[in-house]
């Protein structure tokens, strides 16, 4: 991507929004042919075909591709780029075929110059609509459909003929869906955050930094925590989000007493355990003895 002038462009911290680089929407248009072409820019050739004095065909420049962005960093870029067709700024563009379509509006200051560059997976589609000379904002300016008499404000033509391009374009090309972003791309590695309630400010801070969070200090909260020391953090512990997330330490002012520790109690008995214990008394083991049976004895006869 060059400038209009062909310059390279200037990287200023507010050129991300496209802040000092003009741009000619044959170079927009290239760039989001690429976005549709998984990641892979080819430059544009804007002759179909070259014939010479004599009818002999010549040769036309051919066009060369290179893979400017990985395709899985394309499909993250073409998930955003859809939201804005969809619901966002680029919404009056939508043909709302069932086509899937990335997109971006443009607006300089005093909208000066407007625009909207999108895409199918088939067909890029850029278009300008803005001043040559002159500073007139397109809000101001009103124009009138020749097929309605209706009018409408010069910077909402870029939605309308858009439209009706890309309507076209669809219905003699199709469109595929757009390729799914993968989730660790979509939402970034995910981390847990843990529990740091009851740490000093200054040991929570080294825990979470080392995990990759940006870490602010918040207010003081009502916690039965140590006064000065971490209550909790928003988000919560236990908490996955994407590293380098930023997490707030919410500070305890001790102002709540701990609960007490609930008390211990002995387990009711039950019948079993509260009757005494069976005892057994020995039995002795009986002895042999000897009893003496008297014999039998005669009794004398008396005489009377």
């Amino acid at each position: 991507m060059k400038t209009a002038s062909g310059a390279p462009l200037s990287y200023q911290p507010s050129a991300v929004l496209g802040s000092g680089n003009e741009i000619s929407p044959l170079s927009m248009v290239t760039a989001f042919a690429g976005f549709a072409n998984n990641g892979a820019a080819c430059t544009a050739i804007a002759i179909d075909s070259i014939t010479d004095s004599v009818g002999t065909p010549v040769p036309p420049p051919v066009s060369t591709c290179t893979q400017a962005l990985s395709p899985e960093l394309t499909a993250v870029a073409n998930d955003a780029l859809q939201d804005v067709v969809t619901g966002g700024t680029a919404a009056a563009s939508d043909p709302g075929d069932g086509i899937e379509h990335i997109g971006k509006t443009g607006t300089t200051d005093d909208a000066i110059h407007t625009w909207m560059d999108g895409a199918s997976t088939e067909v890029a589609t850029v278009v300008w609509v803005g001043n040559i000379t002159g500073d007139a904002s397109m809000r101001e300016v009103r124009v009138r459909s020749t097929e309605t008499g209706n009018r409408a404000y010069a910077s909402n033509l870029r939605h309308y003929i858009w439209n009706a391009v890309m309507t076209r374009a669809d219905e003699k090309y199709g469109g595929e869906d757009f390729a799914d972003p993968s989730s660790a791309l979509l939402n970034g590695r995910q981390v847990t955050i843990p529990n740091v309630t009851g740490r000093s400010v200054d040991s929570a801070t080294e825990v979470l930094e080392d995990l990759g969070f940006d870490v602010e200090e918040g207010g003081t909260v009502d916690s039965a925590a140590p006064a000065g020391t971490v209550a909790g953090t928003d988000p919560a512990s236990g908490t996955a989000i994407a590293r380098y997330s930023s997490i707030t330490l919410l500070i305890s002012n001790g102002s709540q007493v701990p609960a007490p520790a609930p008390e211990t109690q002995e387990p009711t008995p039950t019948a079993t355990e509260t009757a005494p214990a069976a005892t057994e008394t020995p039995v002795p083991e009986p002895t042999a003895t000897a009893t003496a049976v008297p014999t039998a004895t005669s009794t004398p006869e008396i005489d009377e």
